[in-house]
């Protein structure tokens, strides 16, 4: 027998205010999101080096991977995957400073296009390279992206607003993932990528 607590059922219950974006949608998106990378090239690519002390042949790396990444999002038929995006509700996304082309825009740009109200919170490294793809270019505006960065954060609100969320999505140390995990478990929230659990004795 499943008991759920009054909390439990509101969340589940405002799942029906999360729709999957429409594939026009997410193709204006892209275009915008593409059209900012090559404007604000230079500028991504010092704020990369100066948060990762990535050579310049690294950056050009990761840059080329996110082009090439999203430019297959516009050749693609969305509608014939759309199954595999299933909004969860609010996501909080914790960020690493580490690969800022890649961690800044796919677990973002991917749990948007789901249908889900996004709560950021890069890394203080990484918080002017998101800022320049999702702010400074106006997209979250522009688009009505439901997407929270947070600059002034204190690491003990964290289980605060893991309380708010239905999913906990990851990327930082091994110590910072065990606490996430802890945090989650206790308040019944999913955390991806998996981890095993036992590793971190969570009942």
């Amino acid at each position: 027998m499943i008991f759920l607590t009054e909390r439990k059922i509101i969340k589940l219950s405002s799942l029906n205010m999360f729709k999957m974006k429409s594939e026009h949608f997410v193709k204006l998106l892209i275009f915008d999101l593409l059209r900012c990378l090559r404007k604000e090239r230079a500028v991504l690519f010092e704020l990369n080096k100066k948060c990762t002390g990535d050579s310049i042949y690294w950056i050009q790396e990761d840059y080329s991977f996110i082009c090439a990444y999203l430019e297959s999002y516009i050749t693609a038929n969305l509608n014939a995957f759309s199954g595999h995006f299933k909004p969860k509700g609010t996501v909080f996304i914790l960020l690493s400073y580490n690969e800022p082309f890649i961690l800044s825009i796919i677990p973002i740009m991917n749990a948007l296009i789901a249908g889900n109200r996004v709560i950021l919170k890069p890394s203080t490294g990484v918080i002017d390279f998101v800022k320049t793809i999702w702010q400074a270019s106006r997209i979250i505006e522009k688009y009505d992206l439901s997407l929270q960065i947070l600059s002034n954060y204190n690491l003990n609100d964290t289980e605060e607003y893991i309380k708010k969320s239905q999913a906990v999505y990851f990327f930082g140390s091994h110590s910072n993932a065990k606490n996430g995990v802890i945090l989650c478990a206790k308040n019944f929230v999913e955390f991806s990528p998996a981890v095993k659990t036992d590793v971190f004795n969570v009942v």
